[in-house]
């Protein structure tokens, strides 16, 4: 079957002129794979004839023109974290997201939104999800979440506990943890919304889409409280690059070393593993050079060892064509990886890689076939896998070549699309018949 004959197949099964409102925390211009899967979606299900809307927190003016230069239909909400002096000082709020709550001027926006455009369905990703479903009141209309990260049962979104993969929230351990991340006030605020909302929004739920069984593991038992109600549609599938993905990300000038390099690809953070594989990188013996190339964050490391460099965001083609260079790549995430667009890419590109455990990448990886897993946190593997994979050229050939060719046809858009696509049916005819 031809790329065409799928898109072909999969856009004639939604119906003409289907009205979406897609919810999201953040929407590009924000760099993000989250940010940019919803972008990704958006664009496709406006491509296939439906008309679509998209609800996002306001980040500023220049965003917002930024925004509208991309999709005109992108309607910025402000919370009210951003209108009392609370969210005046942008250390004191939750970094491009609203805060976990049902937000008042959201909510309103929301419900003009809902009230004027007439949705079909309402797809919603992240903390925005509590206002649209204070906003949804009253309605039929279906309310679809999109769970691609932790957020909906983590109140730092990232399951991930006291330098370990998080066993699951509890008030007694959410709180500290949540404190120490983001202050008392707003880890209080946060464990209190992620917590003593999820029932509340859980109930409201017509559809689920899971981008890992990770993911969909964790959030049927503390979310749902033990599995996805059987009555609720659901499906697993992954992201996609945007089309228009070139004109959303940061352009920076890459300066590579000439000679063989591993290449880290993601945020800077403690989460991604960039401490961890710092101190991996140290113990090997004469070591190629180590390229980190991503956006930096407040944990990012400032004492680099010898022979490692860090490039800025780049586009996309710029990541692509650094793979294709790449010795192998390495994904050292300390936190249960949701998904990781980026192994995909580098998979396909017939880059080797290392990834970790538990969590998305094994959705994407099998060790030993298609590239290396480790034990999250455990700098002993990581070094390990680093050195087997320095040292045996004849392996990096094995892993890179099976990895392009399971990753081929994967993670694009009439892959993904029509698990979309099947999704909506399903919950538009669960709807018709008076189960909603």
């Amino acid at each position: 079957m031809t790329s065409d004959h799928n898109a072909s197949e999969w856009s004639s099964a939604l119906r003409a002129g289907l009205r979406v409102l897609v919810v999201s925390d953040s929407y590009p211009p924000d760099v993000g794979g989250a940010h940019q899967a919803t972008f990704a979606i958006a664009e496709a299900l406006t491509s296939a004839g439906c008309r679509v809307e998209v609800a996002t927190s306001h980040q500023g003016a220049d965003v917002r023109e930024l925004r509208r230069e991309l999709d005109p239909h992108v309607n910025d909400l402000r919370d009210i974290s951003q209108l009392v002096a609370l969210g005046r000082r942008p250390a004191r709020r939750f970094v491009h997201t609203p805060p976990p709550i049902v937000d008042p001027p959201a909510t309103v926006r929301l419900r003009q939104l809902i009230s004027t455009f007439k949705p079909d369905i309402v797809h919603s990703y992240g903390w925005l999800s509590y206002s649209a479903r204070a906003a949804l009141s009253g309605t039929q209309t279906p309310l679809i979440l999109s769970f691609r990260d932790y957020g909906q049962i983590c109140a730092k979104r990232t399951l991930y506990y006291n330098g370990l993969p998080c066993s699951g929230p509890a008030w007694g351990k959410c709180t500290p943890c949540a404190a120490a991340f983001y202050g008392r006030l707003k880890g209080g605020v946060a464990v209190g919304g992620v917590l003593g909302l999820r029932g509340w929004l859980a109930r409201r739920v017509d559809g689920v889409h899971y981008t890992s069984t990770y993911v969909q593991t964790m959030i049927e038992q503390y979310f749902f409280g033990g599995a996805t109600p059987r009555d609720v549609p659901w499906e697993i599938f992954t992201s996609f690059p945007p089309e228009a993905a070139e004109h959303v990300e940061v352009e920076a000038p890459t300066t590579l070393p000439d000679e063989p390099f591993i290449l880290f690809v993601g945020a800077l953070r403690a989460v991604k593993g960039v401490p961890l594989l710092l101190r991996a990188y140290e113990q090997l013996d004469n070591p190629p050079p180590l390229v980190l190339m991503g956006a930096p964050a407040r944990d990012t490391p400032l004492d680099l060892p010898p022979n490692v460099c860090v490039v800025g965001p780049v586009s996309r083609a710029a990541v692509v064509s650094s793979w294709k260079r790449a010795m192998f790549g390495v994904f050292p995430s300390v936190w249960p990886e949701p998904h990781g667009q980026v192994v995909h890419e580098a998979m396909a590109a017939g880059c080797a890689v290392i990834g970790t455990y538990p969590g998305g990448h094994a959705d994407q990886i099998t060790s030993g076939k298609t590239g290396l897993l480790v034990r999250a946190g455990d700098v002993d593997e990581l070094r390990d896998a680093m050195r087997l994979l320095i040292d045996d050229p004849s392996m990096r050939v094995r892993l890179g070549s099976a990895a392009a060719e399971t990753a081929q046809g994967r993670n694009t858009k009439d892959s993904v699309m029509p698990s979309l696509v099947r999704l909506y049916g399903r919950v538009l005819a669960r709807d018709r018949n008076g189960t909603g």
